[in-house]
């Protein structure tokens, strides 16, 4: 009996533990994590592309120097877009609106770069086209 007692205790003093140690963890908002995934596409896409045309590219050491810079730009470490990504993977209601997001802002610098008059103020576009 005093061996259950214990062992009870146990049980509640780790899921005690475990808890504070899931409240200490740092998601990354919504609006924070959405231009990181986004960078981390690219960054995919750019190294895939220089992998198509170098035969010798070591792809893994370089995309992850690549996602390296990526966090840099960002100011977080690893850890923390890991930890936010894996609360994401947990939550897919929340992770449907991150990849939307993501797209919605590929969408919007895609066409930026198609057509960069309409990203102008108007008063812009309007100096561009009399000249």
């Amino acid at each position: 009996m005093r061996n259950a007692f214990v062992f009870f205790i146990l049980t509640i003093i780790s899921l005690n533990a475990c808890k504070e140690k899931r409240e200490e963890q740092v998601v990354l908002s919504n609006k924070q994590i959405v231009p990181i995934v986004y960078d981390l596409m690219l960054t995919d896409e750019f190294t895939m592309q220089l992998k198509g045309k170098d035969t010798t590219y070591d792809l893994s050491v370089n995309r992850s120097e690549k996602y390296d810079q990526v966090f840099r730009l960002h100011k977080i470490d690893f850890k923390t877009f890991s930890d936010s990504y894996k609360y994401y993977l947990g939550h897919p209601d929340e992770l449907k609106v991150v990849f939307d997001s993501v797209e919605a802002l590929a969408t919007r610098r895609r066409l930026q770069i198609m057509n960069p008059s309409k990203s102008l103020p108007d008063s812009a576009a309007r100096a561009i086209e009399l000249n």
